[in-house]
């Protein structure tokens, strides 16, 4: 018998979002904060900061595949994501689980702007992004540490308008 997959509403056509449960701490863990060094305090403030909220992406069959977050301040949020493998950008998992959790942050909060940063070598992420209907907005030169050297970042973003 196989175990029935968490309920959740955040369900998209290849991902779903679920929450955090204790078990997921080795997950967390295992792939760092999708935040970056903005969220220092990962994985204790995942399931209970309000404003921090995440969670596991799953695949539509309950494979947990990555871990998505945003970061709420005022009227506007900041998202990440982190893959258990660099292949969920090019399948299609990303574009479905930016796109699900875009569209439940905006009629979920009070927020009208979601945006993040994607190192400007990752062209995966770049365009994971903006098929989901993100923006470029511009790059932040060397914003992004990687392997001993600073990197530059793109800032890509999407805006409620209803």
């Amino acid at each position: 018998m196989t175990k029935p997959l968490p309920t959740t509403w955040l369900v998209g056509r290849k991902t779903r979002l679920r929450p955090i449960e204790p078990a997921d701490v080795p997950l967390l863990r295992r792939l760092g904060s999708p935040l970056g060094s903005f969220d220092s305090r990962w994985p204790a403030i995942a399931a209970v900061d309000p404003l921090r909220p995440a969670y596991v992406v799953q695949t539509r069959a309950g494979d947990d595949v990555g871990v998505l977050a945003l970061a709420v301040a005022e009227h506007r949020a900041r998202m990440g994501i982190r893959w258990r493998s660099s292949r969920r950008w090019l399948d299609g998992s990303a574009i479905d689980a930016i796109r699900t959790m875009t569209a439940g942050a905006f009629r979920a909060l009070p927020i009208v702007r979601i945006e993040t940063l994607a190192a400007s070598d990752d062209r995966a992420a770049i365009r994971a992004f903006q098929r989901a209907g993100y923006k470029k907005e511009g790059t932040l030169r060397e914003s992004f540490l990687r392997a001993g050297s600073h990197r530059d970042a793109v800032l890509l973003s999407a805006v409620h308008d209803g």
